[in-house]
């Protein structure tokens, strides 16, 4: 379980970061440091959100992918984006930039982020007062996420969180 979180955005020259305990922070380019707390969206209609595609390339994944982002843009949802990095994305949710943020994996496909791609996002997120959730876990969305899985979702809220993922596991 980590304790410290440090995430990096080298385009901007922000630094992300936080103790367990103590909160989330944001320094920026001028080494002025701020509090950052996630965003009060509560459904999809209002929210921005991050949904990369990750690794799979493969017929079944390419659907999964776009069957879940056509069923999100079908609850108008207000933006999706494609960061690319998912303990940036998660970084965007710590400070309210993004909504949400998710991308599906697997062991058994050898495709998904690993622990040290999203371990600290985690941190980051939960000390700005967001959630995570285990993607993989079909039977609770309540469960957080697991860091020994390939799968990533964060969101700013527990009702936004429920909302994305009874869409992920219809499809």
């Amino acid at each position: 379980i980590p304790v410290v979180s440090v995430t990096y955005d080298p385009m901007s020259k922000e630094i992300f970061w936080a103790i367990k305990g103590r909160g989330a922070f944001m320094t920026n380019c001028e080494g002025i440091t701020h509090t950052i707390s996630v965003s009060d969206t509560t459904s999809i209609p209002n929210a921005v959100l991050s949904m990369d595609a990750g690794y799979g390339r493969d017929e079944e994944e390419v659907n999964k992918y776009c069957s879940v982002q056509s069923a999100i843009l079908r609850k108008r949802v207000r933006h999706i984006r494609v960061i690319g990095v998912c303990g940036l994305s998660m970084a965007y949710v710590a400070c309210g930039r993004l909504d949400a943020g998710f991308e599906e994996g697997s062991w058994e496909l050898n495709c998904g982020p690993k622990i040290w791609d999203f371990s600290g996002g985690k941190l980051l997120v939960e000390e700005a007062g967001g959630v995570t959730r285990d993607i993989t876990d079909r039977i609770s969305k309540d469960n957080e996420l697991d860091l020994m899985q390939r799968s990533v979702f964060s969101a700013c809220s527990s009702e936004l969180a429920t909302e994305l993922l009874d869409i992920i596991y219809d499809c």
